[in-house]
């Protein structure tokens, strides 16, 4: 890049410390999100395109403190072994090759057992942490309809869904009908929070907290057990409904990325690069567009992981703002180039 491309591709990486974000100088995890997100995109290219296998130590420590941080990136590293398979598959039966794509996956099942290690011993459960499906339930049970409790069997899962949707229809919570999926979406996203935690997660935990507990179970096992079986049935809520009210949820899936890329054309372009650098790479062994590869799937996997556990806002996407644009200048270099 000449010294004008680098200047824009520092003011995009230092916007996040500016309005309207003011996020990546806040001790949050958004912003200590940011530091470790950017070291392991570069620590990541560095072994990839410069052979650097003897930074992969590094690049196991800063994924871990990122998907501690931020759990929304846990399958970027497989899309760094994707990559490394991609430009090294034919010598990948070499031991430095397979190694590394040992390393990549198997940092995932260590990021995932410590997690539930430390549950362990601070509440007593070997799980994960109970947020994931207590937040990709809601838009599930945003468009389904007010009887689909009926579809599920287990009973106490089956209560707590028909004591939310009173309350959603209480709050005229649910989806309204003769709306646009505009309409319906940004009614989703301006309300989130209250489907979710005034709601499902609130009656659950309320549910499990007036049940009684076995008496051998410490004070933090009774206190944490309704959180992790809420998550639970939340689990159950997201399959059962979306299969139920598939065509209505995928639709709000769609909207919900493209408000996220702000126009279709965008989130277009970054599937065409995708797939385009894709067959490029794998089968005319292009490894000039490995880089196209990498930095449209981080970006396409961000969104789509966001879309479907939340809402598409700028605190969750602002990370790979940089990277689409590396992305865009990337493919005018290669078309120039080729």
């Amino acid at each position: 890049m000449n010294y004008f491309l680098r200047l824009i591709l520092s003011a995009i990486l230092l916007f996040p410390f500016f309005p309207p974000l003011l996020i990546a100088n806040n001790l949050c995890s958004e912003g200590l999100g940011y530091g470790f997100y950017l070291l392991f995109i570069a620590i990541g290219l560095d072994i990839l395109f410069n052979n650097k296998r003897e930074h992969l130590k590094y690049y196991v420590i800063i994924f871990l403190g990122l998907v501690f941080t931020r759990s929304q990136f846990i399958i970027s590293t497989l899309i760094f072994a994707g990559a490394y398979f991609l430009i090294y598959r034919k010598f990948i039966f070499q031991r430095k090759h397979i190694s590394t794509i040992i390393v990549m996956c198997g940092v995932v099942l260590i990021a995932s057992l410590t997690e539930r290690s430390y549950h362990l011993l601070k509440d007593g459960f070997f799980k994960p942490t109970p947020l994931g499906y207590t937040s990709a339930s809601t838009a599930p049970i945003y468009v389904s309809n007010t009887t689909d409790y009926s579809l599920i069997e287990q009973k106490d899962y089956r209560e707590i869904l028909k004591s939310a949707y009173d309350t959603l229809i209480k709050k005229d919570l649910l989806l309204k009908p003769n709306q646009t999926p505009k309409e319906d979406y940004l009614f989703f996203h301006e309300n989130l929070s209250k489907i979710c935690n005034q709601t499902v997660r609130e009656q659950g935990v309320v549910y499990y907290f007036n049940q009684p507990s076995p008496k051998e179970w410490s004070s933090n096992q009774v206190a944490s057990y309704p959180f992790f079986e809420t998550e639970a049935a939340c689990k159950t809520y997201t399959f059962t409904l979306i299969r139920a009210n598939f065509n209505k949820w995928i639709q709000l899936y769609y909207t919900n990325i493209t408000y996220g890329f702000y126009t279709p054309i965008l989130l277009f372009f970054v599937v065409f690069m995708f797939l385009f650098s894709l067959v490029k790479t794998t089968f005319y062994d292009q490894k000039n567009y490995a880089i196209l590869f990498l930095l449209s799937s981080l970006i396409l996997s961000n969104a789509l992981f966001i879309a479907f556990a939340s809402h598409s806002i700028q605190r969750y996407l602002f990370y790979n703002y940089a990277l689409l644009f590396l992305l865009f200048i990337s493919t005018l270099k290669l078309l120039k180039r080729e």
